[in-house]
């Protein structure tokens, strides 16, 4: 269950009620008829991120938190759990990416559970991107566009 390397679960490896709550809120509707889960509208590849970094936290929490795992979604997040996921994610796992994961639990929690109010974490993800500096342009690329209009 807990890979040497890999850094989450895979959707398998999940509690069995995390699996059964993902399902009934991210299926997709099957026909015209059906409404389908509130989040079964997002585009599949969406959803593959949310349960990615979903996945991931859940591996966090198994490894420095296992007892969390028994509890309900709900009860799992905090400003200081999520402090220490951020501060457990690799040296070269940037700022943006980390920003993007807070960005994909807020999302999925929006959805799995919507009774709760999660802006916090979605605050928190945006404080992080702000910290981020933008990549320098590279201006010693030479385009195609570029050698087209030298006629190369």
């Amino acid at each position: 269950m807990w890979h040497q390397g890999k850094q989450y679960l895979e959707f398998a490896e999940w509690p069995a009620a995390d699996r059964s709550l993902w399902h009934a809120v991210f299926t997709p509707a099957a026909d015209v008829f059906d409404d389908g889960g509130a989040g079964g509208h997002l585009a599949k590849r969406t959803i593959e991120q949310l349960r990615y970094t979903y996945g991931k936290y859940l591996y966090f929490l198994g490894v420095k938190h296992k007892a969390l795992l028994d509890r309900p979604p709900t009860d799992r997040f905090s400003r200081l759990l999520i402090k220490k996921f951020v501060n457990w994610q690799p040296a070269t796992c940037g700022a943006m990416t980390v920003s993007i994961y807070l960005y994909h639990l807020w999302l999925a929690l929006h959805y799995l559970c919507p009774r709760n109010d999660w802006s916090w974490l979605k605050t928190i993800g945006n404080r992080i991107k702000a910290g981020t500096r933008a990549k320098a342009e590279r201006h010693h690329l030479v385009t195609s566009e570029t050698l087209y209009k030298l006629g190369i």
